[in-house]
C-alpha cells in the first residue's frame, strides 16, 4: 500500500487533514498520523493547526489545536506523550509513568530526547517538526512502535540505527519485521547549505554514498535527508518493501506543512504520532 491523506471533520469551518503510510494504517492494531496545518484555530504564520508549545503563538491556541487532533484521531489528549527534541541521539524508553509528558506544558516533556520507544498501548508518541525528518516504526510481532525526530544532526549521528538497535535490546525485535516510515520533511530539492556543513555530513555518513548533492555548477550544496534516513534503516536489516518514504518536501508544500525555512524562522510544528491500540 502507498501513503494517503484522509480528512476528519471537527466543529470548525476547515476540517483536519493528516497524512498516513498505507502498510502502516493496514494494521488494526495502529494509529498514526501526520497532522497538516489546516483544521486548527491559530492565525497568521501560524495558521492554522500549529502544535508547537516552543513557537511564539498563543498558548491557548496551541493547547486547544493539540485537543482538536486528539479528537480527530480518537485519542485523549492526555495520551500524547511529547519528545525534548534537541537535534541530539537520545532515546527514551516510555511506558505508563510518562503517559501524558509535555502535553499541557513544554517543560514537563521528555527532556532532550529526540526519540522515543514503547510496547505500552494507548500511549501515543509525538514528533514535532517543520522541515526535520519524522520516522516512525512498528514491529508488529513484538508489538513496539518507536517516534523519532532526525533533523541534519541526529540523522548525522545515526539516530534512526541506534533506535533500532536500542528495540532490538530492549524487546528483542528483528529488523526483518520492522515496518517504518519517513514522513514529510524538507527534500533535496530545497535543503541548501553551506560547503563546511555539507562536508561535515558527509564525514558523518561516510558509508553512504550519494547524499550530498550539486544542483547546478557553481551553487551551494544540498542534503538528501530522505536517502540518509532510508540508508540507515537499511542497513539495520530493515526489508525494501518494509519502508514507505512520503517524498513531500515542506518547504516546496508549505501551504499543507509547517516549513521552517519557507517561515524564514517563524512558523509552527506540525505533528507525527504513532499509538499501539
Amino acid at each position: 500500500m502507498h501513503t494517503f491523506e484522509t480528512q476528519f471533520p471537527t466543529t470548525l469551518t476547515e476540517e483536519i487533514r493528516v497524512f498516513k503510510f498505507g502498510h502502516l494504517a493496514s494494521s488494526a492494531r495502529l494509529n498514526h498520523f501526520v497532522s497538516l496545518r489546516r483544521g486548527g484555530i491559530s492565525a497568521g504564520k501560524y495558521s492554522s493547526l500549529n502544535l508547537g508549545l516552543h513557537t511564539g503563538d498563543e498558548k491557548s491556541n496551541i493547547l486547544k489545536n493539540r485537543e482538536l487532533l486528539a479528537n480527530a484521531m480518537g485519542l485523549p489528549a492526555d495520551d500524547f506523550v511529547f519528545a525534548g527534541q534537541v537535534h541530539g541521539e537520545e532515546i527514551a524508553i516510555i511506558g505508563e509513568a510518562e503517559r501524558g509528558s509535555g502535553v499541557w506544558e513544554a517543560d514537563s516533556c521528555i527532556h532532550e530526547t529526540d526519540a522515543m520507544i514503547t510496547n505500552q498501548a494507548g500511549i501515543c508518541l509525538m514528533v514535532l517538526v517543520a522541515d526535520c525528518v519524522p520516522v516512525m516504526l512498528f514491529d508488529p510481532k513484538k508489538r513496539v512502535i518507536a517516534a523519532i525526530h532526525a533533523g541534519r544532526k541526529g540523522t548525522e549521528a545515526l539516530i534512526v540505527l541506534k533506535t533500532i538497535e536500542r528495540m532490538k535490546l530492549k524487546y528483542g525485535c528483528s529488523a526483518k519485521d520492522i515496518l517504518a516510515g519517513i514522513g514529510p520533511s524538507i527534500g533535496p530539492c530545497c535543503y541548501e547549505v553551506d560547503d563546511a556543513v555539507a562536508g561535515q555530513f558527509r564525514q558523518s555518513l561516510e558509508q553512504f554514498e550519494g547524499l550530498v548533492l550539486r544542483q547546478q555548477e557553481g551553487h551551494k550544496p544540498h542534503l538528501d535527508l530522505w536517502k540518509a534516513n532510508l540508508l540507515q534503516l537499511l542497513d539495520c536489516g530493515i526489508l525494501p518493501e518494509n519502508i514507505e518514504t512520503a517524498g513531500i518536501c515542506t518547504q516546496c508544500n508549505e501551504q499543507d506543512y509547517f516549513s521552517y525555512r519557507a517561515g524564514k524562522g517563524m512558523t509552527g510544528r506540525f505533528a507525527s504520532g504513532i499509538c499501539l491500540l
